[in-house]
């Protein structure tokens, strides 16, 4: 079997803390302020913003019609949305490449739960843009109106990764540090239905690994077809088929509701023995699950069809990386998988690993 490979590395003066890419264009939020935009394969800045008062937390290209180079990012309780066309390389600080805060297009103080509040990740489908944050709320954003409104239900701890459903744009699931994942309505605000994160300890599995970590949720993904996998900081997976489309009977009608978080129609596994930060179905072939350790260690997963079926007992394949030593989120992209972190030195790392059979559906 193929093994992955890291074809590209592209460093930063500050960690890496979010990351986005769109075709060949690429998005790097730093923990100094700044985000920097790339044109892959090359590795050189194309347009920079610099100036913000904190750590980028999360950053997203718009999927607006009209706005294909605009980006959203989170800076504390701030909400920025900027233009981030360019087809110039930097030269020089007083490069015509280089914004300032100034500059937004549109900028969102979200108003703060404490002091200590702030914005940790978001999601954005159509004109709606989901929140989440430390104090455990959810919130979202009108991208016509900017006018925000909060989901009734709160985490009783941080809120940190969220996701609108696909097949369902009305519809999103939030998790969070009390270890739960909840369900609600985007319109309304209200909670449809939620799921206690605790893996099953049965005898014969690898889920009796003991743990030290709390199954706290670290990230979601949910695929085209509506199946969710959240990972956890105690090294598990759990995969929700409850809502997924593709093990529904032909002409069945379509539930009133997403009902992915139903506690008999999910599976546990152990996807290794620390923190799994990231999770990613890949677009062209959503039967394989992609893993990112704390560590930096990329895992390939394929996924059980239903969750009847035997679970993962070891990943198809793992990558190390050579320079990451502690990771914080991945993309996929056409030229394969974009892991992101922080370097023995405190410097960030972007590491593009091309992956083997994400393009052919079915493989083994």
């Amino acid at each position: 079997m193929a093994q992955p490979t890291t074809s590209i590395y592209i460093e930063t003066p500050a960690p890496v803390s979010s990351i986005d890419a769109r075709n060949d264009a690429l998005l790097l939020g730093c923990e100094d302020g700044t985000v920097r935009r790339y044109q892959l394969p090359e590795s050189r800045v194309r347009k920079a913003l610099m100036g913000l008062s904190g750590a980028v937390s999360w950053l997203r290209f718009s999927p607006l019609k009209g706005q294909h180079d605009h980006i959203w990012l989170a800076c504390g309780m701030d909400l920025f949305h900027f233009d981030f066309s360019t087809s110039e390389s930097i030269i020089s600080v007083a490069s015509s490449a280089i914004i300032r805060p100034a500059q937004a297009l549109a900028k969102v103080m979200v108003p703060p739960e404490s002091e200590e509040d702030e914005i940790n990740e978001f999601d954005i489908v159509k004109e709606s843009l989901a929140f989440t944050t430390d104090s455990g709320r959810i919130g979202l954003l009108n991208l016509s109106t900017l006018e925000i409104m909060f989901m009734r239900q709160t985490h009783r701890n941080v809120a940190l990764p969220i996701s609108f459903i696909p097949g369902r744009p009305a519809e999103l699931c939030s998790g969070g540090y009390d270890n739960t994942l909840l369900h609600f309505d985007a319109r309304t605000g209200s909670l449809l239905s939620h799921i206690d994160l605790a893996p099953k300890m049965d005898e014969d599995s690898e889920t009796t690994s003991i743990s030290l970590s709390p199954p706290f949720a670290l990230s979601i993904a949910v695929s085209p077809n509506d199946m969710i996998a959240c990972s956890t900081a105690s090294g598990h997976i759990w995969m929700g088929y409850g809502g997924s489309k593709r093990s529904e009977p032909n002409g069945k009608r379509k539930s009133r509701k997403w009902n992915g978080l139903k506690t008999d129609e999910g599976l546990w596994f152990r996807a290794g023995n620390g923190p799994i930060v990231a999770v990613k179905f890949h677009s062209r072939n959503e039967s394989l699950l992609l893993a990112l350790s704390l560590h930096g260690t990329l895992s390939c997963f394929e996924t059980p069809r239903n969750y009847n079926d035997a679970r993962p007992s070891e990943a198809k394949w793992s990558h190390e990386s050579k320079k990451m030593v502690k990771a914080t989120t991945m993309v996929t992209a056409e030229r394969g998988v974009l892991r992101c972190g922080v370097t023995a030195d405190r410097k960030g790392i972007l590491e593009l690993v091309d992956v083997p059979l994400l393009d052919h559906p079915g493989s083994s």
